[in-house]
């Protein structure tokens, strides 16, 4: 496996450009309504797009747990063969769970706040995101918002307040839910898309306190 990655470019009427699939096996990620999908092509990964990785040198992922936060599980290294260092995010990163292919499912802790542009599981494999005080998406990053790639059937949650930057959106591909039961804010009017990419599918649920209360839906 080499670090290249292939995008499929995602494009609303307003023309803002959205997710992509993450390895060259192309988990395509597509809206159904209001789009325009681009044509498959290859770019190299960006120095702020990362993975999370658990292993260590072990090419692959491991498990999905850990804390984010303190656990220097971040790599810039795609297939996972790579050490970790970074324990910490913010809004210019892209982050994909997990690195390589074969991830496994787990709970990943929140400490404190944090935050990343966007966020992408993109293994078949059911992802809890729990604990600390928010997770804030939307930033300076390629894409901003959480994505379910296509293809992810299992059950997510996220149990952490969620917080919008910036103008996201939440996108489920596959056809197990996402549950995102912390409620979700925008204080900085950010306005929020949700896309359920299967007809016959539970999509995505939002509850908690409140729903972006400054911005649009």
């Amino acid at each position: 496996m080499n670090n290249t990655r292939k995008f499929y470019c995602v494009h609303f009427m307003s023309g803002r450009s959205l997710f992509r699939a993450h390895r060259p096996r192309a988990l395509a990620v597509y809206m159904t309504t209001c789009l325009l999908v681009a044509a498959l092509f290859g770019v190299s990964a960006s120095a702020a797009t990362i993975v999370w990785d658990t292993n260590g040198t072990t090419a692959g992922s491991g498990a999905a747990t850990g804390t984010w936060g303190s656990s220097a599980f971040w790599s810039t290294d795609l297939t996972g063969s790579s050490a970790t260092t970074a324990t910490a995010t913010n809004s210019i990163y892209d982050t994909v769970f997990s690195a390589g292919t074969n991830g496994t499912g787990g709970t990943i802790t929140i400490s404190d706040t944090q935050a990343a542009s966007s966020i992408l599981m993109d293994d078949n494999v059911a992802l809890t995101f729990s604990g600390g005080t928010s997770l804030t998406v939307g930033g300076t990053g390629a894409y901003s918002g959480i994505f379910i790639a296509n293809g992810d059937n299992s059950a997510n949650t996220i149990s952490t307040a969620l917080v919008l930057g910036a103008d996201s959106t939440i996108q489920n591909g596959g056809t197990g839910t996402l549950t995102i039961s912390g409620g979700v804010t925008s204080p900085a009017t950010a306005n929020l898309v949700l896309a359920n990419n299967n007809t016959t599918a539970n999509g995505i649920t939002i509850s908690g306190s409140s729903l972006n209360n400054t911005g649009t839906v």
